[in-house]
């Protein structure tokens, strides 16, 4: 594959390897990442947020609402469900790239804590004196493990 910009290409330019012709695209998704022509992640990363809050949403009824359930097994659900999707991959877009994740973060916490989305995020930290997941993050492009 290649990588290009918008634009439309020339007909008389293409890639060839061997008989077959090189596809040129502007993303394309490798092993569950999207990469794209400008090396941003910043696509990769609203679907894993997308795909993430929709496993939120999934076990919310059943288990997140449930208040039988204390909050250390609401975070294993959390961690095991939401975190693991939003954070694959993380070796490759890096510790640089985690707002999307602390998005999330924050997101659980305030469906958990039945908290109006306008609560100011420092409040919510603060609160919950609950690190943030760029820790976690880093954690996973260091030594590998989500």
């Amino acid at each position: 594959m290649v990588f290009r910009q918008g634009a439309r290409l020339a007909s008389n330019l293409r890639w060839n390897y061997g008989d077959h012709e090189i596809e040129v695209v502007n993303k394309y998704k490798y092993l569950g990442v999207l990469l794209q022509y400008n090396l941003s992640f910043n696509k990769h990363l609203d679907d894993k947020l997308a795909t993430s809050k929709l496993a939120i949403n999934s076990t919310w009824s059943s288990y997140l609402y449930n208040p039988k359930i204390n909050i250390s097994n609401k975070v294993k659900i959390f961690d095991t469900a939401a975190k693991t999707i939003m954070q694959y991959g993380s070796a490759v877009w890096g510790y640089k790239r985690y707002a999307q994740v602390e998005k999330l973060h924050r997101y659980f916490l305030k469906r958990i804590l039945f908290l109006p989305q306008n609560t100011p995020n420092y409040m919510l930290c603060l609160e919950t004196n609950s690190k943030t997941q760029f820790w976690h993050t880093l954690r996973a492009v260091v030594t590998n493990t989500a």
